[in-house]
């Protein structure tokens, strides 16, 4: 049993429980020999031991995901080892940590808590960046197979990173046996996937088209009731067009958008007309207004060390920075919000 305190190989100490997975655990942990922090994913041996593949599979993915090292927007593999406790051999795979929040968690707690042009600005910024390292991975000849919010990370830096790259094609092979109803993100879930066809770069495509959706709409094309009736929509029901929910998100966005969700594989458009879209829409001077003066000595300090605006001013008028383009500010703006500061606008 994994416990806080908990040694790996003598080169990993367990420190904080993060998430269960339909696959196993995943932990905070210790780089004993680094020093460092690491996110460690397990994966239940029995998974492994009912598919003779599924451990070539898992190893052959873990390194191809290796090779994205570097990438901005994707998070480090960093080592993939086995290792043994009571119940006998487990697996592990050592990512780079995050510390911050799933988008999924931006969706959901962030949005109805901030400015709505400030939300939409910095989820185009998100967008682009999810675009970005997904386009890198299809470069280097890996699918992801598994996009989502609940996937893609910001930290407390102003980052956005994708994670577990190649997981999906483990869990498909040591999954065989099951069946549709048990289809682990269906609210992402693309038409070929449904009916149990070959997958490939376009379903990716399609499940970036229903994650990009999800970030600017604030819900998903599709929300049913059943597995069934999930499935019944992908495969045949037209959502509503992004900026019928929101008249905030441009045109172009929305038309981009219901193009990553047709139906049809060689419908869907490749990912770099979706970054042109994006980054002409991003492209633009930005005016940050904020209002500090309610806050205290420490969080003005906060807010410097972010922005490095003049404190003084900060605590004495209303403040108004023009930006020249979007690379600063709107990181700024996530590492403001997810340090708890909020009194603030980005807009066009």
């Amino acid at each position: 049993m994994l416990t806080k305190g908990s040694k790996i190989n003598e080169k990993y100490e367990l420190m904080e429980f993060v998430a269960p997975g339909g696959m196993g655990e995943v932990w905070k942990a210790k780089d004993l020999i680094l020093n460092r922090n690491v996110a460690l994913k397990f994966v239940n041996a029995h998974y492994v031991k009912q598919n003779p593949k599924a451990e070539k599979i898992l190893l052959d993915e873990a390194i191809a995901a290796a090779s994205l090292l570097g990438h901005p927007n994707a998070i480090a593999i960093l080592d993939f080892n086995k290792f043994t406790i009571e119940n006998g051999d487990n697996y592990y795979i050592a990512m780079e940590f995050v510390d911050g929040v799933t988008v999924e968690k931006w969706i959901d707690g962030i949005k109805p808590t901030i400015d709505a042009i400030t939300y939409y600005n910095i989820s185009l910024l998100i967008s682009l960046h999810i675009c970005r390292a997904i386009e890198y991975a299809h470069k280097e000849g890996i699918q992801h197979r598994d996009i989502k919010p609940l996937n893609v990370f910001l930290s407390k830096h102003g980052l956005i990173k994708v994670g577990d790259f190649g997981i999906a094609k483990f869990i498909d092979e040591a999954t065989r046996t099951h069946t549709v109803k048990d289809v682990s993100s269906p609210g992402y879930t693309a038409p070929e996937q449904w009916k149990g066809e070959k997958q490939g770069i376009s379903t990716d495509i399609y499940q970036l088209g229903c994650t990009l959706y999800h970030i600017l709409t604030g819900r998903l094309p599709f929300t049913k009731n059943s597995i069934a009736a999930m499935a019944y929509a992908h495969l045949n029901d037209v959502p509503a067009r992004p900026n019928e929910i929101s008249n905030i998100i441009s045109e172009q966005i929305s038309d981009i958008i219901m193009k990553l969700i047709e139906k049809e594989k060689d419908e869907r458009p490749s990912i770099w007309e979706v970054v042109n879209v994006i980054a002409n829409e991003i492209q633009k001077p930005y005016k940050l207004n904020a209002n500090f003066t309610n806050k205290k000595d420490e969080e003005i300090k906060k807010i410097y060390e972010i922005t490095e605006i003049d404190m003084e001013k900060m605590k004495k008028s209303i403040v108004k920075i023009d930006f020249p383009d979007y690379s600063e500010v709107l990181s700024e703006g996530i590492q403001l919000i997810l340090s708890g500061v909020k009194e603030f606008k980005i807009l066009k």
